[in-house]
């Protein structure tokens, strides 16, 4: 009788989570179409409410994914270095202020991802070696406009647990730029914790590694109940007080991984 009502139990769980997916979708669809409209043909719009629309598109997302952001620290309104968990780091570092963000140049041509992160205008680069210069000089002056970006410098995401090496031409930009004007750098980490807690058991839901396909992994991600991330504001850090880039990174690097360690 106990197994029965285990099972019966198991099953009728699983039926929620497929539910709780779908009304997610429809949800963030229902949010989105009116965004877009007023995003594409209001010609009174201007560019600071074209950014808050983005923003509350961001934060749309993120609160249908099932996540409750926890902020440590506050932005200090500069760009950004952050380690790389998930796509979910998009929205939820996007809903928390203005910026843009760097991407590998493949992601424009994803379907409706690459849509999106066109429309949100994000800066994306060729990161082959042959490009390499031209990439460099395309980040120096982004790093000089008015508008603060966010870089990944590991150049993937990982599981959260630890950082990868970061990619150093990321950080030769911003050397470039701050020989002509102040450049500020802040480092953040995102940890993030799935709060549910089915049969007893607390997987791992949000971190993207690996070959795992991507719609697979947002289905698996909407099914989800809850989670949380934490997202923690060191100190930001002035370029031009740094010898070179390996030491600008080593000062990124030791901020975003004692955020790690508070796990």
């Amino acid at each position: 009788m106990d197994r029965k009502f285990y099972y019966y139990s198991r099953e009728t769980g699983l039926g929620l989570r497929y539910v709780r997916a779908v009304l997610r979708i429809w949800g963030a669809v229902i949010v989105t179409i009116p965004l877009l409209v007023l995003y594409h043909f209001f010609s009174f719009v201007s560019h600071q409410q074209r950014n808050n629309i983005i923003r509350y598109w961001y934060a749309s997302m993120v609160w249908f994914s099932g996540l409750t952001i926890c902020c440590y620290g506050k932005p200090a309104n500069v760009h950004l270095v952050s380690n790389h968990v998930t796509y979910l780091d998009i929205p939820v570092l996007g809903s928390l202020q203005d910026v843009r963000f760097v991407s590998k140049s493949e992601v424009a041509s994803w379907p409706v991802i690459g849509y999106f992160a066109r429309l949100a205008n994000t800066i994306f680069i060729e990161r082959t070696n042959r490009h390499l210069k031209s990439y460099i000089t395309h980040l120096t002056y982004e790093y000089s406009s008015s508008t603060n970006i966010c870089i990944f410098p590991e150049g993937t995401s990982t599981d959260g647990k630890s950082i990868r090496p970061f990619k150093s031409s990321l950080f030769q930009a911003a050397i470039n730029a701050a020989k002509n004007q102040n450049i500020f750098i802040q480092p953040v980490t995102l940890n993030y914790m799935n709060t549910s807690n089915l049969y007893g058991e607390r997987e791992e839901v949000f971190s993207w590694v690996g070959n795992y396909p991507l719609l697979p992994h947002l289905w698996r991600v909407l099914k989800n109940k809850s989670g949380n991330v934490d997202v923690i504001y060191h100190k930001p850090l002035r370029v031009a007080d740094f010898e070179n880039r390996k030491s600008l990174i080593a000062a990124n690097e030791e901020a975003i991984s004692s955020g790690i360690k508070r796990k």
